[in-house]
């Protein structure tokens, strides 16, 4: 295979997958059958078909011609792919024009004109045959919610939530109100119903016993900066330089001996650690910390606890979970079993 042909298709190649999109086609290297009955069939690079009700609901398709050049791509190029979408039927103002290079002033002018929508790939390695891979730091913030405390009323009226609460009912059949509350939280936290902010966030829940509860729970992060590769091509407007598509594949070099994680307790704080990073990544984590465990608790948790309890010892957090937050992964959904 040419140089040349293998430039070409990968930047087809990288176009089809920019536009894949659920419930779109997208097909590479078709060939359409022109309308004068001839039977013979012009070669699109990339074909995509879009069904929506923009368009009554009727597919409608847009040839996509694409060119990895070394120098900008010229108006006979653009006259070359009007020429085929007179041949195959497609109304000229559904072209779309890819180059690697950019367009010269005529071949902007000229598609303007015609109404071809024309774009520039851009993130592609000097040789045209990759997307450029750089090494830059990655940085990936965990967020995790801290139970803080609980109180119980047992005749607080109707609208009585302090301001900017999170209003629940516990679950029907609750017994103990402590950890009904904390069933509450971590289902809201798991929602997303409890913002990734840093600071204290109040929930207050309703009982049915009639009791109410107020909890609060302190968001913060712990942020982790790990060595790794980045690399970003996407498709931008070739006369405004706005981005169209983008696509980004990145990788992280795991440490050997572990991850070594900072603890940040406000975002002005935390965004100056993570200043000059190429990717960052917020996970939130999987269960809540409180008073001497996460919850909801494992089966192996509550063995550990009861056993630390019967020997007069004192449970604290650091004692039944540990320091390494993976813990707070280490669980199961339906409650049978730790994962």
């Amino acid at each position: 295979m040419s140089n040349s042909k293998r430039k070409g298709d990968f930047l087809e190649k990288l176009v089809r997958d920019l536009h894949q999109i659920v419930g779109d086609q997208v097909e590479h290297d078709v060939r359409l059958p022109v309308t004068d009955g001839s039977g013979r069939t012009r070669q699109i690079d990339v074909l995509l078909t879009v069904a929506g009700e923009e368009f009554g609901d009727c597919p409608v398709q847009f040839p996509i011609e694409c060119k990895n050049y070394g120098e900008r791509v010229g108006i006979k190029d653009i006259d070359s792919f009007i020429g085929v979408l007179h041949d195959v039927g497609i109304p000229v103002q559904f072209g779309i024009y890819v180059a690697a290079s950019g367009y010269t002033a005529d071949a902007l002018l000229r598609a303007k004109t015609a109404g071809i929508k024309l774009l520039t790939a851009e993130g592609l390695s000097e040789d045209r045959l990759a997307v450029e891979i750089q090494q830059v730091l990655h940085g990936v913030v965990f967020w995790v919610a801290t139970w803080m405390a609980t109180s119980m009323f047992s005749d607080l009226p109707i609208g009585s939530a302090p301001d900017g609460a999170i209003c629940v009912k516990a679950p029907r059949g609750a017994k103990d109100p402590i950890t009904a509350t904390w069933h509450v939280i971590w289902c809201l936290w798991l929602a997303g119903k409890i913002p990734c902010e840093f600071g204290e966030h109040t929930v207050f829940v309703t009982l049915e016993s009639g009791e109410c509860a107020i909890g609060d729970v302190q968001v913060s992060a712990y942020v982790a900066n790990l060595p790794g590769q980045v690399g970003t091509a996407g498709l931008a407007r070739a006369e405004t330089g706005k981005k169209e598509r983008l696509h980004i594949q990145a990788q992280a070099e795991i440490p050997s001996e572990g991850i070594a994680l900072r603890q940040y307790a406000d975002r002005e704080e935390m965004d100056k650690g993570l200043s000059g990073i190429g990717l960052r990544l917020d996970i939130r984590t999987p269960r809540i910390v409180t008073e001497r465990m996460y919850w909801p608790p494992t089966h192996e948790t509550a063995k550990r606890v009861r056993a630390i309890l019967q020997t007069g010892g004192a449970a604290t957090f650091d004692d039944i979970e540990g320091r390494n937050l993976l813990r707070s992964w280490a669980f199961s959904l339906s409650g049978t079993a730790e994962t």
